[in-house]
């Protein structure tokens, strides 16, 4: 008898998600309503791994998806600074290729480290000379760094050659760095 209800019920509540369209998906999956539809609307979840230099309008990549944001996007700061590193929630609509966003809400700020990131250790095999900033060769991956990169060297200076931890999040064929440590020489 027990089996029946619970069949009943799990039949009801899958009814009740196709009728309604909701999804069950994961906080790092698409939602979305007719993607790839001119004019359709859509939403998803992701870390800002890049923003335009000079304030938010212009090309956002989120997740290593294009978003165009306009002065009629609504930028929502409430938990915390829309800024690389930042996990925010995305609506808005496609046109043609372009996802144009009207509203991008920060969930958490700062160098927001999703379940899905990850990390790995390796040698820097090559790292650009005028600073910093840019995308880096370690044990043969790119690793995208930028301004928002937290550099530690506690352990020795960075250098190609130094072993590194490199904490993260993969994007494509890249791997965006958030964090990279000295562990040694």
């Amino acid at each position: 008898m027990k089996a029946r209800k619970l069949i009943v019920l799990m039949t009801m509540a899958g009814l009740f998600l196709f009728m309604t369209g909701r999804s069950m998906a994961s906080e790092n999956e698409w939602y979305e309503h007719g993607r790839g539809n001119s004019g359709s609307s859509a939403k998803f979840y992701g870390v800002v791994e890049s923003l335009p230099d000079n304030g938010y309008e212009g090309i956002w990549i989120i997740d290593g998806r294009k978003v165009v944001v306009t002065n009629q996007t609504y930028v929502e700061e409430e938990y915390g600074k829309a800024a690389t590193g930042a996990y925010v929630e995305v609506k808005g609509s496609y046109s043609g290729d372009t996802f144009r966003a009207y509203k991008i809400e920060v969930k958490r700020g700062g160098n927001y480290a999703p379940p899905s990131s990850s990390k790995f250790y390796g040698v820097v095999d090559w790292m650009p000379e005028d600073g910093k900033e840019g995308v880096w060769i370690i044990s043969g991956k790119a690793v995208k760094v930028n301004r928002h990169t937290r550099i530690k060297e506690e352990h020795g200076r960075l250098s190609a050659g130094t072993t590194v931890e490199v904490k993260g999040n993969p994007s494509g064929e890249i791997f965006i760095a958030t964090e990279i440590e000295v562990k040694g020489r």
